[in-house]
């Protein structure tokens, strides 16, 4: 039961900070036509604010169940130089954000309400790798009446 109460509350907060950035997701097409206060922003908007930018970057810390260095590296004082490239984990990120709002674009389009429908959540469930078959995910004994608790 704790476990359900857990993932629902993550689920809320997923899903509430993906709200944020509904119809947000810059494809790059504009990158360098708007001033933008942010250092090598390549596929977010220029134009994101700051609470837009932590709550996004929020998301993704639980959706991934990682913190900030794991893909900002530090600099040379020990602090997140956000603007780095220097781990490929930020590469990997750009191309999934990339993907699942085109995802979303191409399959989930119908809901002009709703336009973020799969989300980094959706796969990696708080995990760093998604799981690859759902024997990783399903109980290992059938759930019966009897067991659930």
């Amino acid at each position: 039961m704790k476990k359900i109460g857990f993932l629902a509350v993550v689920l809320v907060v997923v899903a509430s900070c993906a709200s944020v950035t509904k119809g947000k997701i810059d494809q790059g097409k504009n990158v360098g036509k708007v001033e933008s206060q942010w250092a090598n922003l390549k596929v977010l908007p220029q134009d994101i604010s700051e609470d837009e930018l932590k709550g996004l970057m929020r998301e993704y810390n639980a959706a991934l169940g990682v913190k900030c260095n794991h893909c900002h590296a530090p600099n040379a004082e020990g602090k997140m130089d956000f603007a780095s490239d220097a781990k490929k984990e930020k590469d990997y990120a750009r191309h999934m954000i990339t993907m699942t709002g085109e995802i979303n674009k191409k399959h989930f389009d119908y809901d002009p309400a709703d336009k973020q429908k799969v989300t980094c959540f959706t796969c990696h469930q708080g995990n760093i790798t998604p799981k690859k078959s759902s024997a990783e995910v399903l109980p290992k004994s059938p759930v019966t009446p009897s067991s659930v608790k």
